[in-house]
């Protein structure tokens, strides 16, 4: 269970002030997001230990790109080699 934030019937988020850098800006808004997926957690699956929520997970899209770029290069490569048939 999470240690900052304890179950309730309520729940008070303060504003926040987002500033600093581009990766500082991003930081806190993970953390803000984070703070929000914990509560989400106490709230749905406080009965389910092994349940987590994640925020700023940060994937680059090289694996994904590379499997599309090959797949379409094998579909190209399957088209060229395919002769009609003249009748």
């Amino acid at each position: 269970m999470t240690t900052r934030i304890a179950s309730d019937q309520t729940y008070d988020l303060p504003a926040r002030r987002i500033s600093g850098t581009h990766d500082e800006k991003l930081d806190q808004i993970d953390a803000a997001i984070q703070e929000l997926l914990d509560l989400k957690r106490l709230e749905c699956a406080a009965d389910e230990p092994g349940v987590w929520f994640l925020a700023g997970r940060k994937r680059g899209h090289a694996l994904a790109m590379t499997v599309a770029i090959l797949a379409l290069l094998i579909v190209l490569v399957l088209v060229l080699r395919v002769h009609p048939s003249f009748a």
